[in-house]
């Protein structure tokens, strides 16, 4: 009989307490919050600009888009090959201009085993505030 994995078990509590409401997409990927965007929906080589924050479970921000200058947000040009992390790649791609999200993302569709920059241990979960700006 298998076990669930500590970060498995983790996310699980977490949407227990916290989410209870969540939207389970697939492979213990969440959406926590979702407020509807009116505008032109994300496809493939549509030039998006999103701002973002990215948090530990526990809430503790680690990176957002305000603090690298300019307009507070990140652009990019989307396609399922883009170098992001999956679980951004997977909601981005069904987001449309002015949508908000909140989102929980895995380690696997994430940074994985091995983390991102000392900053993020492997293996650990992720929350994500995303809003879609623009589409073009």
């Amino acid at each position: 009989m298998a076990t669930e994995s500590p970060e498995k078990t983790a996310i699980a509590k977490h949407i227990a307490e916290k989410h209870s409401n969540a939207k389970h997409l697939e492979d213990s990927l969440y959406i926590l919050t979702n407020t509807a965007g009116s505008g032109k929906a994300v496809s493939n080589g549509d030039n998006v600009e999103v701002r973002y924050k990215g948090m530990f479970l526990d809430g503790k921000v680690f990176d957002q888009s305000a603090n690298h200058g300019g307009k507070g947000t990140f652009s990019f040009v989307y396609s399922p090959d883009v170098p992001l992390i999956k679980g951004w790649i997977k909601v981005i791609g069904n987001m449309r201009e002015g949508e908000k999200i909140s989102v929980l993302i895995p380690s696997w569709l994430a940074y994985g085993q091995h983390g991102a920059g000392g900053l993020i241990p492997g293996n650990t979960p992720l929350v994500f505030d995303i809003e879609v700006v623009k589409v073009g």
